[in-house]
């Protein structure tokens, strides 16, 4: 689990890595969980959706470039994600 503080434009961002139950990759970007949505041209970038997506509607995006946040779109229209992020790294 790494943790990042990334300053994009006028915002600093709490950016974390974290593992799901399945092994797959979990970005974290202040609270807010995201799943990996593709991959770029490249195997080094990723583009995320995030994870209330289905439930909410949410449609705010994220692209990582070697696990750095390099781009940040749109406004949740959910609570963050508090409780499954403590969840997840208990089971740790």
């Amino acid at each position: 689990m790494n943790f990042y503080i990334r300053f994009c434009g006028f915002f600093t961002m709490n950016v974390q890595w974290l593992t799901s139950q399945k092994g797959q990759p979990i970005l974290v970007v202040d609270d807010y969980i995201f799943s990996k949505n593709g991959k770029g041209k490249y195997q080094d970038v990723l583009y995320w959706i995030c994870a209330s997506n289905g439930h909410t509607a949410c449609s705010v995006r994220a692209t990582t470039e070697r696990q750095v946040l390099t781009d940040f779109r749109g406004v949740h229209n959910h609570e963050d994600s508090a409780r499954p992020i403590v969840a997840c790294k208990i089971r740790r």
